[in-house]
């Protein structure tokens, strides 16, 4: 049985969202405002943070399926994706626990993510 460690960023970021969540800081950064015009087919958004960009790319028609480890992240990418009925599947909490192995699970399968 493998003992699960605290993750520092998790944490860090889990107190991150909560805060933009409470006063809701949906805003898309810079970078993802510019990279939804480069987006095509289906879009995998490891670290999705709140969703803003899989949401927007859910928006514009793309099948989006948003990772992160956050569970104050998650719980917000599947409200809206829900509440706008957007094709935006939030499947693995705890991905970047498993990603510490050097796969990801998708689709059924798993694969070597290189980033």
């Amino acid at each position: 049985m493998r003992k699960e460690t605290r993750n520092r960023s998790v944490e860090f970021f889990e107190l991150q969202f909560q805060q933009q969540v409470e006063i809701e800081e949906y805003a898309l950064n810079p970078f993802e405002t510019l990279a939804l015009d480069f987006l095509t087919g289906s879009v995998l958004d490891l670290g999705s943070g709140l969703g803003n960009l899989s949401l927007e790319a859910g928006r514009r028609g793309h099948k989006v399926v948003a990772v992160d480890a956050s569970s104050t992240a998650v719980a917000r990418i599947n409200s809206d994706a829900q509440r706008e009925a957007l094709s935006v599947n939030w499947p693995w909490i705890k991905c970047f626990r498993s990603m510490a192995s050097g796969f990801v699970p998708w689709q059924g399968g798993w694969f070597r993510p290189y980033l």
